[in-house]
């Protein structure tokens, strides 16, 4: 009879710990491993869920605009430039509790460019913001920066005019910038109009 018991507890200990496990949620830095080994994979239904819903609707962002994001843009782009670095995790300082998981690609010029992800606390658990504009941001450098731009808005004015087309032809509306701490929302055309603004006032100092 007390083995019995004693096996009784055993059970209800073990499906106590079960329990616990499966409640767990994630850390950023477990998200931020997930979520950028997804997008070596072009995955976007392990990566969707940790997308701000305000973000995806803002830039026009479906789960099929978002699989076609990976696997027509950004997943061609990267792969064109052979294997990258090994992940890293490191804290993201500008966010308390956040990490960035990255990789390192090299250009054929020589100038390197890096891919990955961002994950900060949510009040449902670790997010990850800006991943949309970032997945965009990072293959459209990969795709058009030179090491001879004197300045970086040299290489956005190019991916705008470039690929602005083949993004918006997803049903992508735009973009998401960060304008003082603020995500400011503008469409290809806009943002393009922005950029060449800035530029000529650059140049213009020099």
């Amino acid at each position: 009879m007390l083995l019995k018991f004693r096996w009784a507890i055993a059970a209800v200990l073990g499906a106590a710990a079960i329990a616990a496990f499966l409640l767990q949620k994630p850390t950023c830095r477990d998200v931020a491993v997930k979520v950028d080994a997804a997008l070596m994979r072009g995955d976007s239904q392990a990566i969707w869920q940790y997308i701000p819903a305000n973000e995806a609707d803002r830039m026009g962002m479906s789960r099929q605009n978002f699989q076609d994001l990976l696997t027509k843009y950004y997943l061609p782009t990267f792969q064109a430039l052979g294997s990258p670095s090994a992940q890293t995790v490191t804290p993201y300082a500008e966010i308390s509790g956040a990490v960035v998981a990255s990789r390192s690609y090299r250009l054929k010029d020589g100038l390197e460019v890096k891919a990955g992800v961002t994950v900060a606390p949510g009040e449902d658990g670790p997010m990850c913001y800006g991943l949309l504009s970032g997945v965009i941001s990072s293959a459209m450098i990969a795709r058009n920066r030179r090491a001879s731009d004197h300045f970086t808005y040299y290489w956005e004015q190019r991916g705008l005019q470039n690929d602005g087309p083949i993004l918006d032809g997803m049903g992508i509306k735009g973009i998401l910038y960060l304008d003082q701490g603020e995500r400011v929302f503008s469409t290809w055309g806009e943002r393009l109009a922005i950029v060449n603004h800035k530029l000529a006032v650059l140049e213009s100092r020099h």
